[in-house]
């Protein structure tokens, strides 16, 4: 079952490559096939990848141990770990306009560090601090990337 689902993925990323391919502008001069060969080459090996994952995985036996396997992962702690980190980087994109980068930054990582880091709590509140008020001044000063400002006033 692992590997027909990984077969099936392989055919969407393949799929939505493809229409990437397809945007990509074709040039008055130069070879029209140019831009669009190698990533073509590249979607076409994907699908066949996707084709030889599927037709490995198609045992029925495998499968029957393959759902088991997965049926115990989502009852884990292991899932619950990874849908808590999803969610958390889910709500840090959200709120990463309307907090700015330096307020969601902060509180993403604080929120990380409190999930996987079993440490000091003030040691983890330091550091999301500090590498959002760094990353922040050499990002924005240095570089001059233009970040969103959020609710705070600089």
């Amino acid at each position: 079952m692992t590997n027909v689902a990984l077969g099936l993925t392989a055919f969407l990323i393949a799929g939505l490559y493809t229409l990437g391919i397809l945007n990509i502008p074709l040039l008055g001069f130069g070879d029209p096939l140019g831009p669009r060969l190698l990533p073509s080459f590249l979607a076409g090996a994907m699908a066949l990848i996707g084709v030889a994952l599927i037709v490995e995985g198609r045992s029925l036996s495998g499968i029957r141990e393959d759902w088991a396997r997965f049926r115990s992962y989502l009852s884990g702690q292991d899932f619950r770990v990874v849908a808590a980190a999803t969610v958390w980087a889910g709500l840090y994109f959200v709120a990463f306009g309307p907090l700015g980068y330096l307020l969601s930054t902060a509180l993403f990582l604080l929120g990380m560090i409190g999930l996987f880091h079993r440490g000091s709590k003030i040691t983890g509140a330091v550091v999301s601090v500090l590498f959002a008020a760094i990353s922040y001044a050499l990002f924005a000063g240095i570089f001059a990337v233009p970040l969103p400002r959020g609710i705070l006033p600089f």
